[in-house]
C-alpha cells in the first residue's frame, strides 16, 4: 500500500522590509486607537469639570448680587 501526499505548497516568505512594515502597522494602530480613546475621555472629563466650576461661580455671583441688593433695598428678598 502506497500513500501519496498532496503536493506541499512552498511557504510564502516576505522580505525583511515587509516584515518590519507589518510589525510597525500592527503595533502603531492599536496604540493610536487607545490614545484617541484616552484623549476623548480626558476631554469629556475636563468639559464636565469646567461646566461644574462655571455653575458654581455663577451661583456665588448670584448670591453676592442678592446680598448687595438686600443690603441696599430692604424690600428685596434675602439670599436664596
Amino acid at each position: 500500500m502506497v500513500v501519496t501526499l498532496a503536493p506541499m505548497r512552498e511557504a510564502r516568505t516576505f522580505s525583511l522590509r515587509a516584515n518590519f512594515l507589518l510589525l510597525l502597522i500592527g503595533t502603531t494602530l492599536p496604540v493610536l486607537f487607545i490614545a484617541g480613546l484616552l484623549v476623548s475621555l480626558v476631554v469629556a472629563d475636563n468639559r464636565d469639570e469646567v461646566s461644574r466650576r462655571l455653575l458654581e461661580a455663577s451661583r456665588v455671583g448670584a448670591a453676592v448680587v442678592d446680598t448687595e441688593l438686600a443690603r441696599h433695598d430692604p424690600r428685596a428678598p434675602g439670599p436664596l
